[in-house]
């Protein structure tokens, strides 16, 4: 009798158990969901005199890793940015820190209504290396948004 009830309990469970997983909520979407369109804000540069080629090489680390794939838009600074900061998911706020042979690159997404920051994220290495640095922080920006 007992192995009876022992041998129901043993059949019904993995059932009830498949059951639920099937109507269980699926996990959330990875990645910051509605972001297509950034607008790509000037870096800064703190302990820097005109080294552009650091912002450039960010910019062209972003358009690689980034910009157009997966329906992902990233305008680039330009001088009239304005106009398009009404139509657009997020800000890109970079800044670029210099000192004693380190570099950091800071970023951070801001949502332009709120100024509520939607993702921020911070990467440091030896001057030497900011090529791959700016390339990291690209890829670390396109994880964020899509998962």
């Amino acid at each position: 009798m007992i192995r009876a009830k022992v041998a129901i309990v043993l059949m019904i469970v993995p059932l009830l158990a498949a059951i639920g997983i099937r109507y269980w909520p699926s996990a959330p979407p990875k990645g910051l969901p509605g972001i297509s369109r950034i607008v790509m804000v000037d870096a800064v540069l703190y302990g820097a005199q005109d080294r552009g080629d650091l912002v450039n090489a960010f910019i062209t680390a972003i358009q690689e890793c980034c910009n157009g794939k997966n329906n992902l838009i990233i305008v680039l600074p330009q001088a009239n940015q304005s106009q398009f900061v009404d139509n657009t998911d997020a800000l890109l706020q970079t800044a670029i820190t210099l000192d004693a042979g380190l570099i950091e690159v800071d970023l951070q997404l801001v949502q332009p209504k709120t100024g509520k920051i939607l993702w921020r994220d911070a990467f440091q290495a030896k001057q030497s290396r900011s090529a791959e640095l700016m390339r990291s922080a690209a890829q670390s920006l396109f994880h964020a948004l899509r998962g």
